[in-house]
């Protein structure tokens, strides 16, 4: 199943169906099943909890096929715009995990 090219088209639907078919979140799944490693599914959609900057946050798991769809979002919104690549990215981590699922 390939993303639509606007984010914005992905229904809630199409977005679980792309965490669960993303072979780069199967750890992340078995995690959350047995309740490790900080993975949770709220409303079927799967979610990781962590401390950023000393402040509680629930991410969303980003398909693979989505991260840079989702960095570009970030960059491109008006509270992205002239952070630079490594500030977009740390502030988007506030919402959003997507790097090394496969290492864990």
């Amino acid at each position: 199943m390939r993303p639509p090219n606007n984010v914005a088209d992905c229904g809630v639907d199409t977005f679980i169906q792309e965490q669960k078919i993303d072979p780069t979140l199967a750890n992340c799944w078995t995690f959350a099943h047995v309740g490790k490693g900080g993975f949770v599914v709220s409303s079927g959609l799967l979610y990781h909890q962590d401390k950023v900057e000393s402040q509680h946050v629930c991410q969303l798991c980003a398909p693979k096929e989505r991260r840079a769809q989702v960095l570009k979002l970030a960059h491109d919104s008006i509270f992205g715009e002239h952070m630079g690549e490594r500030k977009t990215e740390s502030e988007s981590g506030y919402h959003f995990i997507g790097q090394d699922y496969d290492r864990m």
